[in-house]
């Protein structure tokens, strides 16, 4: 599945995917009170393992360390197929729209 960041405005971060550049949009990913964006704008997705985490422990402290990421905010992890390095949005809430 092609995802692509769509929309990034203050508070409010949407990924929508696709199964291919000519089909209509199968999911919708919408991070709400977005206070971080640390992401490639397009990527691929393959495979039946997690697409998307919330990190916690010692990884979400190495990037707090880094960012001084607000109280009550929640570090997602993309896990992607195409692009190398680490892809994290930092949120308050995510929602899904299929």
């Amino acid at each position: 599945m092609d995802f692509e960041l769509t929309s990034a405005s203050t508070g409010k971060v949407v990924l929508h995917g696709f199964l291919d550049e000519s089909g209509e949009d199968k999911i919708q990913i919408v991070f709400s009170d977005v206070d971080a964006i640390l992401c490639k704008t397009s990527f691929t997705f393959e495979g039946e393992k997690e697409f998307l985490k919330e990190l916690d422990g010692e990884k979400a402290c190495a990037i707090n360390l880094n960012y001084s990421i607000l109280q009550g905010m929640k570090i997602f992890q993309i896990l992607n197929t195409d692009i190398e390095g680490e892809m994290y949005i930092i949120a308050k809430n995510v929602d899904y729209i299929v």
